[in-house]
């Protein structure tokens, strides 16, 4: 996913999901060995997290004077938490590399957490100061317009100006004739979440009638017992549905051939026979409150996009989350 393509309000969300995932077993089995590697535990992590989140609440709602007069302390242990349990190691970008360097927290955003106390005895509580209300405005005014445009240089503006105008007469017209309108679901962030739970059910389990798959291909096995290394390889190739994929040549996730490999060379399984595997890369599941897309594929708008999922083993039966 493109994380220039979110605004700040997503980002806490996704930091929240972060969260809340590193604080449950499987999240902690997860990430645990690579914390170790890093020094790093668990719990001064989920603290540190914590923090920046209440911190974070603490700055946008209303506050008394006397609040402010005594948060030093606190903000400053929370300065030296991010800097102790999430440290940011100085790189130098190296000439030709494509690699970015780091600054680590020797960056000027980093000591603006400071500089919030002052100017929010100055102004007053940093909702009064969010620039997030002009940047959705932004958004929703040139960035949607400006794509309904011919890209023109000469012309862009008057184009934009014009889309923006047509949006607005639109929207006007709708509270006059939305109750004649057949009711729209897809948007679910206007419902409460009480509401999602009764309505809304993404098991894909469920029936096979609420599942839509998209982004068809064959997998094309053929195993081959390989004499220098005496052991048993699988050759791969496969044949897309669409003939745009195949023209622009996408492959397909190195760990799709390594799991069907594992699973063939299995002594109890050693299957030997050419065999095929037919797949899919978008699997949209359909409800009365709304549906719900997971795509895994190495090419969506040019990007690869492998969305996270709760998914369940039939052979254990645990749960897990996963790409």
């Amino acid at each position: 996913m493109d994380g220039t393509r979110i605004t700040g309000t997503e980002r806490k969300g996704n930091y929240l999901i972060m969260l809340v995932a590193l604080s449950t077993e499987r999240g902690k089995e997860i990430m645990g060995p690579f914390l170790t590697k890093k020094k790093l535990t668990m719990n001064n992590i989920i603290n540190t997290m914590t923090l920046m989140l209440a911190f974070d609440e603490w700055c946008s709602r209303k506050k008394f004077k006397w609040e402010l007069d005594n948060c030093e302390s606190a903000v400053s242990y929370l300065l030296e938490s991010i800097k102790k349990h999430l440290p940011l190691e100085v790189k130098v970008k190296e000439k030709g590399s494509k690699e970015a360097g780091c600054n680590g927290y020797h960056k000027i955003k980093f000591h603006a957490i400071w500089l919030f106390i002052v100017y929010m005895r100055k102004y007053g509580s940093s909702v009064n100061f969010d620039s997030s209300y002009g940047e959705e405005h932004h958004r929703w005014a040139v960035n949607r317009t400006g794509k309904r445009t011919q890209h023109r240089y000469n012309s862009f503006v008057h184009q934009t100006c014009t889309r923006d105008s047509e949006n607005t007469l639109i929207r006007h017209v709708f509270k006059f004739i939305k109750d004649q309108c057949p009711k729209d679901c897809r948007h679910l962030y206007e419902q409460s979440r009480r509401d999602m739970d009764e309505r809304f059910n993404g098991d894909v389990s469920a029936s096979t009638e609420q599942l839509v798959l998209l982004g068809r291909y064959t997998l094309y096995c053929e195993p081959v017992w390989e004499e220098k290394a005496n052991k048993q390889e699988t050759k791969f190739s496969h044949l897309w549905a669409n003939k745009k994929r195949i023209i622009s040549g996408i492959g397909l996730h190195s760990d799709v051939y390594h799991g069907l490999s594992s699973y063939s060379d299995k002594p109890e399984i050693q299957y030997t026979d050419f065999y095929t595997v037919e797949g899919y890369t978008s699997l949209t599941v359909q409800s009365d409150g709304g549906n719900v897309i997971y795509r895994a594929s190495e090419s969506y708008h040019g990007k690869k996009r492998y969305d996270w999922a709760l998914i369940e083993d039939p052979v254990t039966g645990s749960t897990y989350i996963g790409q």
